[in-house]
């Protein structure tokens, strides 16, 4: 996520928001109840705005100053805030992933997931997605309507080449390209935002969460996979009024200390949020064999609380995992 948001507080409620719903998502599949899944209804935004707020951060920052230099910055951001970053937590995980799942280690299957990018699908789209963008940035232009048509276009193409090959190898290319229209219409809605808002106003966003919540329970055969790029019209819809959702109850609540936390460190968040809900869940199915949703919560509570001291530790003693030019800059200090 690239940027300053020191003063656009909506946009860490809204990670913090999609963050807690991933975490609720992952909580329903390691300690679910068949007839009660409320993931359905988050899974149209809960990554998807994650894009969106990339691409208003990432237009906001990137088309104001010199192209080259842009590019250049964001190809060295991209590397130490993604790219290395997703490739440790990768290979953190892989241990105890596989023990988890009860396979067997491979060498060949480590070097597919960890450095083909399939272990975290969100961090490789996000790095596809922005390299992308960053390339894009060498045209020099400051159309956004240049980006978004661009962006449809590799949308379209990425739906067609996941339907010839389905697999996320490498680093989910497919979905990066997919991704890249979330963004710029992240951008497209920075760039317009006062406008925007003026237009939908208290009451429009109100009428958008009903509309969405009405959509999500009609049957249109909505497909809105991003993962896969198995997306149709009125998955994009779904995704679209998903994203204005969460938006609009982004900027209606007030500033939270926890969410603001949770917000600004979601990337260390996600790395962490399959492996917890996992070893939680596990752990609540041997001491609520009987399942209730209640416990569900309560395994999505304490993963959150959990995800929130492992950050911590990570911010405090080890920051190196998530930019490794903090690890270097503390050499030159001390020599």
């Amino acid at each position: 996520m690239i940027g300053n948001t020191k003063d656009i507080f909506w946009i860490n409620s809204l990670k913090a928001i999609c963050m807690i719903f991933v975490y609720l998502l992952h909580s329903e599949i390691y300690y679910g109840i068949n007839e009660i899944s409320y993931g359905y209804f988050l899974k149209p935004f809960y990554v998807n705005g994650f894009f969106f707020v990339s691409g208003y951060l990432f237009f906001k920052k990137h088309l104001v100053s010199s192209a080259t230099q842009q590019s250049r910055n964001g190809i060295i951001n991209l590397i130490y805030r993604l790219i290395i970053p997703t490739i440790i937590f990768s290979t953190i995980i892989y241990l105890p992933k596989i023990l988890f799942h009860e396979q067997g280690f491979s060498i060949t299957q480590y070097f597919y997931d960890v450095f083909g990018g399939t272990s975290y699908w969100f961090t490789s789209t996000l790095t596809i997605a922005q390299f992308i963008l960053i390339f894009l940035l060498l045209f020099k232009t400051k159309n956004i309507f240049f980006y978004l048509s661009i962006s449809a276009v590799l949308f379209f193409l990425g739906c067609i080449l996941s339907k010839v090959d389905p697999t996320p190898f490498p680093w989910y290319y497919k979905s990066g390209m997919g991704a890249t229209l979330l963004m710029s219409i992240g951008g497209l809605y920075q760039k317009y935002e006062q406008k925007i808002n003026k237009i939908i106003g208290l009451y429009g966003y109100i009428a958008i969460c009903i509309i969405y919540i009405i959509v999500m329970y009609m049957d249109f055969n909505k497909q809105f996979s991003l993962m896969s790029m198995n997306i149709n019209i009125y998955g994009f819809i779904t995704i679209f009024l998903g994203i204005m959702f969460i938006l609009g109850i982004s900027k209606l609540i007030p500033q939270n200390r926890i969410l603001n936390y949770i917000g600004k460190n979601s990337i260390v968040f996600y790395f962490f949020s399959g492996m917890i809900p996992a070893i939680v869940g596990k752990l609540f199915q041997q001491i609520f064999p009987n399942k209730l949703y209640v416990i569900t919560l309560l395994v999505a509570s304490v993963s959150i609380a959990l995800g929130m001291i492992a950050v911590w530790i990570i911010n405090k003693y080890l920051p190196f995992l998530i930019d490794l030019r903090s690890l270097l800059s503390n050499e030159r200090k001390s020599s």
